[in-house]
């Protein structure tokens, strides 16, 4: 086998990583399991990573270079807010599945200890979505084309778990078809009741209630 220089194997057993973990699940993935696919020895994987969690921290910065400049292009643009939320969630579901990877599969191994450099990124990138998706919801909120009544936390946590959902639902079937569809009727559906929230709808029916009784 011809000789690969250090950066050209290091990119290829983290694209190997990725393809493994994705298809096989992280529980299988082991250097053992690397080598064999890469065709090299374990002895040589451990040259390029000292330890299989230096390889998933790697392989976790590589996937997500570049990911937050995304996110924030999106948010800059002049677009309303429920163009860009709905905007932002089409970014996010079509990185991950250009790339073929979904972080939640390295959640068991980031809830290891001994693995908080992995477990702090995850938490990042989940933190920072979160937060795009709020100043978003926000940023409608303050133009009123959400509802005044609209409750930014569970705004913010419905939208997030509507991402999550089909992700993992990707995941699990393995089988991106469809899931933009299914992810933007998702999305418009929350942002249409944005823009009527059942608590501002409540309180104009409270309000008019007690205005007839006076």
């Amino acid at each position: 086998m011809p000789k690969i220089a250090g950066r050209d194997r290091k990119a290829e057993l983290l694209d190997a990583a990725r393809d493994l973990i994705f298809t096989e699940g992280s529980s299988r993935f082991t250097i053992r399991r690397l080598a064999e696919r890469v065709q090299i020895s374990e002895a040589a994987v451990y040259r390029h990573f000292p330890s299989k969690e230096e390889l998933l921290l790697r392989l976790l910065e590589q996937q997500f270079q570049g990911w937050e400049d995304g996110v924030q292009k999106v948010i800059a643009t002049k677009a309303s807010p429920a163009e860009r939320l709905a905007a932002l969630a089409r970014f996010h579901l079509s990185y991950l599945l250009e790339r073929q990877f979904n972080p939640i599969l390295l959640l068991s191994d980031a809830t290891d200890p001994g693995q908080s450099s992995l477990r702090n990124t995850l938490q990042h990138i989940a933190s920072a979505l979160g937060l795009a998706i709020r100043q978003l919801v926000r940023a409608g909120i303050a133009d009123r084309s959400f509802g005044a009544g609209l409750d930014p936390d569970i705004a913010t946590a419905t939208v997030l778990g509507a991402v999550q959902s089909t992700v993992l639902q990707w995941t699990l079937n393995q089988d991106a078809e469809g899931m933009q569809t299914k992810l933007m009727r998702s999305v418009t559906f929350l942002i249409r009741c944005f823009k009527n929230p059942p608590a501002a709808h409540s309180t104009k029916k409270n309000v008019s209630r007690k205005g007839s009784k006076e």
